[in-house]
C-alpha cells in the first residue's frame, strides 16, 4: 500500500511538472517539449529514489547522493524559469534562473565545508518551495506589469501563471511528502513578505526595477563563481569523501556544471549584444530595409516599407506618421497602419512650441519613461498629452538640418518588445539615416508634383499658342481669299475699261 502511495504521489507530482513545462514551451517545437517533460519527471523521481534507498546504502554514501539529488530537485523551479524566459525570449527574465543557480552554487558550497546534514536536507526543502512560490508571485508580478488591464485576458500571462502554480504545486509535492512543515509562523512571515514585495514591484516601473535591483543579483552570482574553486579543493581534501572518488568527481562535475550554466547565464546579455543571433537578425533586417528603400521615389511605398519594418523586425502593432506643415504650423496624419478613426488627425504647434522647438533641437526618441526629463513644466505638459492622445509608446522624430520632417508615432505589443534598450538604441542609430531618406523622399515627390504642375502648364500653354496659331492662319487664309477678289476685280476692271476705249464713239 506504502509503494502505490509512493508511486501515485510521483505520478502525480511528475505530471503536473510536465504540465508546467509544456505551458512554458508552449509554441516550442514538440521534441523540445517531450524531452523538458521527460527531465522533470527524472528530477521528481530522483527525489523520490535516493530516500528510498537510503537504509541500503552507507551513511557517507547516503549524504553524498542525496546532496546531489537534492541540488537537482532545488535546480527544478529554475530550469523551469530557465525555459519560460526562452519562451518569452526576454533577457530580463533569464537573469532570475542566473541569480537562482548562483544560490544553489552558494548553498553547495557551505554543504561542502559543514558537510552534508538532516538540517541541510531541511534547508535544501525549505529553500526549493520558497523558490517556487517566489516564481509564482514575481511571475504575477511581472504579468501585471506587462499586461496592465488585465491580465487573464492574454494567452501568454495565462500560460506564465498556469506553468507557475504548475511548478510550485510540484515542487511542494515532491517535498512536503520527506520533510516536515516549518514552523506555522515562520512560513505564514515568509508568504506574506513575499506578497508584499510582489505587490511593491507590481507598482514600480520595470526599467527602474532592472537596473537597479539585479545590480545587487550579478554580485550574488559573481560570489557564486569566487567560491566554486573552493568547493571542488575542499571536496578533494576532504577525509571522509576520499573513500568515494567517484561520487566526489560526480559531485565536482555538478559544481563545475553549474558554475559555467550561471556563468553564461550572466553573461548572455552581452553574448546577445555582441554575438546574438536576434540582434544580428535586426541588423541585417535593417540593412535590408535600406537597402530596400534606396531606389524608393514615392512616399506612399517609402511609408508601407517603413511600416512593415516596424511591425515585423520590432514587433510594434500601430504605425502611423505625421508629415510637418511649415506654412501652416501643423502636423497632419498621412498614413496609419492599421487605420484609425478615433485619434486627432491634425496637431497644431502654435500654442506648444516650447516642446516642438525643444523636439527639433534634441532630436531624440521619445518614451513614456522621458516624461520626467523635461526641464520644462509646460513641454513635459505638452508631451504627456500629446503620447497618450496618440495612445503610444514611442515617438521617432524625423528632423533633416534643424527643421522638422514629421514624426512617426509607435504603439508596442503587450510584451513591450518596442521599448527595450537594444531596440532604442537601434532606432537612434538608424534616425539620421532615415530623416535623409524621407527628406529625400518628401522633395522627390514635391519635385514630382511641381513638374506635373509645369508640364500641366507648358500642355495648357502649347494649346493656347496652337489655338493662336490656328486663329491667325485662319486670318490670314481669309485675308488671302480677300486678296485673290481684290485682284480679281481689279483684272476685271481693266478689262472692262478696255472694251470701253475700244468702243467707237
Amino acid at each position: 500500500m506504502q509503494i502505490f502511495v509512493d508511486l501515485l504521489l510521483l505520478a502525480s507530482a511528475g505530471l503536473i511538472f510536465s504540465i508546467g513545462l509544456f505551458a512554458a514551451l508552449n509554441g516550442k517545437n514538440k521534441p523540445s517539449k517531450t524531452a523538458f517533460a521527460v527531465f522533470a519527471l527524472l528530477l521528481t523521481g530522483w527525489n523520490f529514489s535516493v530516500y528510498k534507498l537510503s537504509g541500503s546504502l552507507t551513511a557517507p554514501d547516503f549524504k553524498m547522493w542525496l546532496q546531489i539529488f537534492a541540488v537537482l530537485g532545488v535546480s527544478a523551479p529554475f530550469a523551469y524559469f530557465h525555459f519560460l524566459s526562452v519562451f518569452l525570449d526576454s533577457d530580463f527574465l533569464k537573469k532570475w534562473p542566473a541569480a537562482g543557480y548562483g544560490t544553489v552554487l552558494l548553498i553547495l558550497g557551505y554543504n561542502a565545508i559543514a558537510g552534508f546534514s538532516d538540517q541541510s536536507g531541511v534547508i535544501f526543502a525549505s529553500f526549493s518551495i520558497f523558490t517556487s512560490f517566489a516564481i509564482l508571485i514575481c511571475s504575477l508580478a511581472i504579468s501585471r506589469l506587462i499586461y496592465r488591464e488585465n491580465i487573464l485576458a492574454d494567452k501568454k500571462s495565462r500560460t506564465i501563471l498556469t506553468a507557475s502554480f504548475c511548478n510550485f504545486i510540484g515542487a511542494a509535492l515532491v517535498w512536503l511528502y520527506f520533510i516536515p512543515l516549518l514552523p506555522a509562523l515562520g512560513w505564514l512571515f515568509l508568504l506574506i513578505s513575499i506578497s508584499l514585495f510582489a505587490s511593491y514591484i507590481a507598482r514600480f516601473p520595470a526599467f527602474e526595477f532592472r537596473a537597479i535591483f539585479f545590480q545587487s543579483l550579478k554580485w550574488i552570482i559573481l560570489a557564486g563563481f569566487a567560491v566554486s574553486p573552493i568547493i571542488v579543493l575542499v571536496y578533494y581534501n576532504h577525509s571522509w569523501i576520499a573513500v568515494q572518488k567517484n561520487v566526489a568527481l560526480a559531485l565536482a562535475s555538478l559544481i563545475v556544471l553549474y558554475s559555467i550554466l550561471a556563468y553564461l547565464l550572466l553573461i548572455q546579455p552581452m553574448i546577445d549584444q555582441l554575438f546574438g543571433r536576434r540582434l544580428l537578425k535586426k541588423q541585417e533586417a535593417l540593412r535590408s530595409f535600406f537597402y530596400s528603400i534606396s531606389t524608393l521615389g514615392s512616399l506612399d511605398e517609402l511609408l508601407s516599407k517603413t511600416s512593415d519594418f516596424f511591425q515585423k523586425t520590432f514587433h510594434f502593432q500601430r504605425v502611423r506618421f505625421f508629415l510637418f506643415d511649415d506654412r501652416k504650423h501643423k502636423f497632419s496624419l498621412i498614413f496609419s497602419n492599421p487605420p484609425s478613426s478615433r485619434i486627432k488627425k491634425e496637431i497644431f504647434t502654435v500654442q506648444d512650441n516650447d516642446f516642438w522647438d525643444y523636439w527639433a533641437s534634441d532630436n531624440r526618441i521619445l518614451t513614456p519613461r522621458d516624461a520626467s526629463t523635461f526641464e520644462n513644466a509646460r513641454a513635459a505638459y505638452t508631451f504627456a498629452r500629446l503620447i497618450k492622445s496618440q495612445d503610444s509608446d514611442v515617438l521617432f522624430p524625423l528632423v533633416f538640418a534643424g527643421n522638422f520632417i514629421g514624426f512617426f508615432a509607435l504603439a508596442s505589443d503587450s510584451l513591450k518588445e518596442g521599448l527595450r534598450l537594444d531596440n532604442l538604441k537601434m532606432f537612434d542609430e538608424m534616425r539620421d539615416e532615415l530623416s535623409i531618406v524621407f527628406s529625400n523622399s518628401i522633395l522627390f515627390s514635391k519635385t514630382g508634383a511641381w513638374n506635373a504642375t509645369l508640364e500641366a502648364k507648358i500642355q495648357e500653354r502649347t494649346k493656347e499658342l496652337q489655338k493662336i496659331h490656328d486663329k491667325l492662319n485662319n486670318e490670314r487664309n481669309t485675308a488671302k481669299m480677300f486678296s485673290r477678289i481684290i485682284v480679281k476685280r481689279e483684272l476685271e476692271m481693266i478689262e472692262l475699261k478696255k472694251k470701253v476705249k475700244e468702243m467707237p464713239v
